[in-house]
């Protein structure tokens, strides 16, 4: 697996992969449902995956002292997504400059920058300046930009979400 530290190491070889973006700590039962269904399209459309990851989390950044504790350090989790067949994990710096990113920019990001073929995220899904994103949003722009959009319903087990 291959790891990419910021926007600035994109490379034409890191583009028209099937991404996710999300924290992804502990890679746990949804994660690996999500992960497994991006690489059966990966293999469909013949290209590879790609997992959108910050450090720190956003929540940590926002709120350190009272952010949930990881499950995971970043390297078990890159060791955890390389196990399940994730090929690149793209890791942007969560910081005062990347927190104005607007929803439309992050979008550019996914569109443009990295030419997605596919894009699965979860039913809570939000993204760009103060969450102002959304699931339809983005699936908006994969029809103007061509990548299909998934989106992936909370899973649970019993009564509680995974």
């Amino acid at each position: 697996m291959e790891v990419i530290r910021g926007l600035v190491n994109i490379r034409e070889k890191h583009k028209k992969a099937v991404i996710t973006v999300g924290n992804f700590d502990g890679v746990h039962t949804g994660h690996r449902t999500i992960l497994l269904e991006m690489k059966r399209k990966a293999l469909e459309l013949e290209t590879k995956t790609l997992l959108i990851c910050f450090e720190p989390q956003p929540r940590e950044f926002f709120d350190y002292y009272n952010a949930p504790a990881r499950l995971t350090r970043f390297k078990e989790k890159v060791e955890l997504l390389s196990e399940l067949g994730v090929d690149m994990v793209l890791c942007l710096k969560f910081d005062d400059s990347f927190r104005e990113t607007t929803a439309e920019r992050f979008i550019e990001i996914i569109a443009d920058d990295l030419a997605a073929k596919a894009v699965y995220v979860g039913d809570d899904s939000r993204f760009g300046q103060g969450r102002s994103g959304s699931f339809d949003q983005l699936e908006e722009a994969g029809h103007r930009f061509g990548f299909n959009v998934y989106n992936f319903d909370t899973i649970t087990h019993g009564e509680g979400r995974v």
